[in-house]
């Protein structure tokens, strides 16, 4: 029969006094919460994540220019491009040679020059949404068509890959 080891019971078999019993208990209860977090999130990675609805991408509008330089989503991805107006002029973003499959439109509104062209525009002070699928790989400038704003700066890349 093998011999099996005596488990220290007190505080001088084991040569630990209660600190440093606290101390190991307080990191064993922290491996198990890294252990379940790290469990939690591949589970959500391996189900492909949150799939309930568009990634939303959030542009705020200030001092005549965009918060963002530049923007990448994925061809065919479904997105909800928000813009957030905190100048008290109003804006608009507009891609030129680009046809999106627009899905809806809340708080703002769309003077496109041709179907399916990505373009809207949301008023002094509000937020708009756009939520569009776009259909051609390429990169594109976006940019505000109030007259003068593009020439002040506000434009920026749209890379679909």
């Amino acid at each position: 029969m093998a011999h099996v080891p005596k488990v220290p019971i007190s505080r001088e078999e084991s040569g630990l006094c209660p600190v440093e019993v606290r101390k190991i208990l307080k990191v064993m209860r922290l491996i198990c919460l890294l252990v379940m977090l790290l469990a939690t999130a591949t589970a959500a990675l391996a189900c492909g994540g949150d799939t309930d609805g568009p990634r939303v991408i959030e542009l705020t509008t200030r001092d005549t220019a965009y918060s963002l330089d530049s923007i990448t989503i994925k061809k065919d991805e479904q997105v909800t491009l928000r813009i957030k107006n905190e100048d008290a002029v109003e804006h608009d973003i507009q891609v030129d040679d680009l046809t999106v499959e627009k899905l809806s439109n809340a708080g703002s509104h769309d003077h496109s020059t041709k179907p399916g062209q990505l373009h809207f525009h949301v008023d002094a002070g509000p937020t708009g949404e756009l939520t569009f699928r776009a259909t051609t790989a390429g990169t594109y400038e976006y940019y505000c068509t109030v007259e003068g704003h593009r020439d002040l700066g506000m434009h920026g890349t749209l890379t679909i890959e």
